[in-house]
């Protein structure tokens, strides 16, 4: 079978080169290879993925552009096309992309009039992220915003060979509704795929309005008027909203129409090019329901912590009150061990009130009702730091900070943030040497789980010289109610750390911890810039 290059042909043959200019607006990749697997024809979108110049794809051969590993893999599926087979497959991690890619690709052979296969036409969709959004919804979420100008002359004009096998070829695209207008927005021509989306057959739908597809009240409101008036001002109009099939069901459309002018700039029509993305609409829905419902959980669980924890507070009072009274000197005399019983009950109770107290400060720290502003840690920290070192107690405290920035946030929940961080390290002090605490700043771009390379930090690491801790806790010190010591040892609850970690994901950012016994513990946290 002889081999033919077709870029002759498509710089001699006007109709040819309108099919193609449909092909190059495209937003998915495409290209035309002949039988020696050169490149006739690559769309700007190909070129793109590509991540070279169209004069550096077009006229060479696929083997030079992508080299031999990617032609092997493809190899099996361009000798199904040339043979005269449609070929539709997914394939995974071409090597000429050197990461991890998803592709679905499409060949629709060439046919000649002799029957001989001239070529083959590849379209190809990027699907990379799918798998990501899948497992988010279990369900398939590609969000393709695909665009095509076709040109078709009048009834009268009758196609060439090559005009009619673009056309066929085209037709076939089975996952656009690709249709052509007149100026008025009355339908030309149709595909497979505007029959799939839209279930109407060519012969029903051509010779009548696009109007069809849009709900009443759209049509009342002048939407498709309005989106023929833009593509003709702009030249092109977008849009998404629901359409409706042939038998009456609706289907979430995602639209592009694109205005063809002649030689002289006129509008001669329109192409129009619909995605039906219906499931990943659903998918979207589903998500919001789920996140408005997990928000009005979360709000009633907060409230029902902050009430419960309230109420308890009150009858806890109580029983601290008429203890102490007890423990006064009055007229019934009290034994040792009956006193020691009631200092144990009011130090019990008061260890109770401090775990009330910091329940309520965790709940709170979820609260979303409180709006952010702009916080001058360069103030905050030393106004803290200030009630430490003028304790009486705890005289020996060395406290030094610099280059502290301006963040977004709740004002009581950043000073909550700090005051538990001083509060920890004089509480895990070393009592061998006087305590030093050692708080910085720094911009960095580092990554940490659930972040990019462009995401940007303020990094203020809070050092101390205490007792410190091993390695291995660096997570466990965050959760709920762990202690890495007993109470008898240290008086807390062990919710400190928790509520720095829980206002730190409420000001969108995190915080870690490391440390080494004996020498101490350090604390980073990052406040993302975008909130600053």
């Amino acid at each position: 079978m002889a081999e033919q290059n077709i870029d002759p042909v498509l710089s001699t043959n006007a109709a040819t080169n309108g099919y193609m200019a449909m092909l190059n607006v495209l937003p998915a990749p495409v290209y035309y290879a002949n039988r020696a697997l050169e490149y006739c024809f690559a769309n700007d979108a190909y070129c793109k993925w590509l991540g070279l110049p169209s004069e550096a794809v077009t006229g060479h051969k696929i083997v030079d552009i992508l080299g031999q590993n990617t032609l092997e893999q493809l190899q099996p599926y361009m000798n199904a096309a040339l043979s005269g087979k449609k070929t539709s497959f997914d394939i995974y991690d071409l090597p000429y992309f050197k990461k991890e890619i998803s592709i679905e690709c499409c060949y629709i052979p060439d046919i000649a009039a002799d029957g001989n296969v001239t070529g083959f036409l590849a379209f190809i969709t990027d699907v990379t992220g799918k798998h990501q959004v899948a497992q988010q919804l279990q369900q398939r979420s590609d969000v393709l915003s695909d665009t095509l100008d076709s040109e078709r002359t009048k009834n009268t004009r009758v196609l060439s060979d090559r005009d009619e096998r673009y056309n066929l070829m085209i037709s076939e695209v089975e996952d656009y509704a690709i249709l052509s207008l007149d100026p008025n927005g009355i339908i030309q021509n149709w595909n497979k795929g505007a029959q799939k989306i839209k279930g109407y057959t060519e012969a029903e739908i051509v010779g009548k309005s696009f109007k069809l597809f849009y709900q009443p009240e759209d049509q009342q409101s002048g939407l498709p008027d309005a989106l023929l008036a833009t593509a003709r001002r702009e030249g092109r109009a977008t849009h998404e909203g629901w359409r409706v099939r042939k038998d009456g069901s609706k289907f979430w459309g995602s639209v592009l129409i694109t205005a063809v002018h002649d030689n002289n700039g006129t509008v001669v029509g329109y192409t129009k090019v619909t995605r039906d993305l219906t499931e990943r609409k659903n998918a979207e829905d589903q998500l919001r329901q789920n996140a408005r419902e997990l928000q009005q959980q979360n709000k009633e669980l907060e409230q029902f912590a902050y009430i419960a924890s309230h109420d308890l507070k009150e009858p806890l009072r109580k029983i601290l009150v008429y203890c102490r009274r007890i423990l006064e000197p009055g007229d019934t005399p009290l034994s040792g061990k009956q006193r020691d019983f009631l200092a144990k009950v009011i130090r019990s109770g008061e260890r109770m009130e401090g775990l009330i107290e910091d329940i309520l400060a965790y709940s709170r720290t979820t609260m979303a009702h409180e709006f952010f502003e702009a916080v001058d840690l360069s103030l905050l920290i030393p106004e803290i730091a200030a009630s430490f070192q003028h304790d009486g107690e705890l005289y020996a405290v060395q406290i030094s900070s610099d280059g502290l920035p301006v963040v977004k946030g709740i004002p009581y929940q950043l000073s909550q943030l700090f005051e538990n961080l001083f509060s920890n390290a004089v509480k895990y002090r070393h009592p061998d040497r006087p305590l030093e605490i050692r708080i910085t700043c720094k911009k960095t771009s580092d990554g940490h789980p659930g972040t990019t390379e462009k995401d940007k930090f303020y990094n203020i690491t809070f050092a101390d010289n205490g007792l410190g801790f091993d390695n291995q806790f660096s997570e466990q010190i965050f959760e709920l109610f762990q202690r890495l010591v007993t109470k008898d040892e240290y008086e807390g609850t062990g919710l400190g750390l928790a509520i720095c970690r829980k206002i730190m994901q409420a000001h969108r950012g995190y915080i870690t911890a490391s440390g080494e016994p004996g020498r101490g513990a350090t604390f980073e946290l990052f406040f993302p810039l975008s909130s600053v």
